[in-house]
């Protein structure tokens, strides 16, 4: 019997570990959600993309939703129509089973979400489960927030790249956007689907508006026109600001 229990109670702590292994690899920053963009107009398709920083050597499936508020109208007790806000969420379908990517292994989830003249203004969540492919077990949530025409009223993205705000020089940079300043940010440029330099240290917060960027890995960029990836890495969140060129230090 103690033998039994032995060898049962060793396959219950190895089962454990393998899979807070598992789940630690979507936990920690080695997996980065891209969008074409964080900055929407009437008639834009948002593309959602997987993008793993470290080999990621797990069988695993996502599922993508889409969370946004909708303005209704609803009466009240005295028949009076009232505005509010409600959730909508989108759900689609569960991807096939992935294992063993590469690093920076660029994986299409969705591209099927339009924008159109009726599309409520505001801000869209995107959220991407993954999964354990032998237990469907959630191993994580990653997200990444755009916006559908901005305006001053709507609520805003709590991580959000808005803008190259200034090349100090080849090896200092400050973004613009909203941040949280206890979070720990990589930064990654992508020229299309090739990660041109990923920086997994040196971003720092200067406040809630300001990103700053210091690293050697910077040098050379100038003059090229990429998208610049950073992901909240404790808390699975990325933004994606699309199509940005880099300019000379001043």
């Amino acid at each position: 019997m103690t033998k039994r229990f032995m060898i049962l109670f060793a396959t219950v702590l190895f089962a454990i570990g393998f899979s807070q292994q598992a789940k630690a690899q979507w936990m920690d920053g080695k997996v980065a959600l891209r969008t074409n963009g964080n900055n929407f107009q009437p008639g834009d398709r948002l593309k959602v993309e997987l993008l793993p920083l470290e080999l990621i050597n797990e069988r695993f499936y996502t599922q993508v939703y889409y969370r946004y508020n909708e303005t209704v109208e609803e009466k009240d007790e005295d028949g009076k129509v009232k505005k509010k806000q409600v959730e909508k969420k989108i759900e689609r379908k569960a991807s096939p089973i992935m294992e063993s990517l590469k690093a920076f292994q660029m994986i299409a989830l969705d591209d099927s979400f339009h924008f159109g003249d009726a599309s409520p203004t505001g801000r869209y969540v995107v959220e991407v489960r993954v999964f354990q492919a032998y237990t469907n077990r959630l191993l994580g949530t990653l997200r990444s927030c755009v916006v559908f025409q901005p305006s001053s009223e709507a609520e805003e993205c709590d991580t959000f790249l808005r803008a190259l705000k200034n090349v100090h020089h080849a090896m200092f940079f400050t973004f613009d956007g909203r941040f949280n300043p206890r979070a720990y940010y990589s930064v990654t440029f992508l020229n299309r689907n090739e990660v041109v330099s990923y920086i997994e240290a040196g971003a720092y917060t200067d406040g809630a508006g300001n990103l700053n960027l210091s690293s050697d890995k910077l040098e050379g960029l100038s003059g090229q026109t990429l998208d610049v990836l950073i992901l909240d890495k404790y808390n699975g969140v990325s933004s994606t600001l699309s199509r940005v060129t880099i300019a000379s230090a001043r």
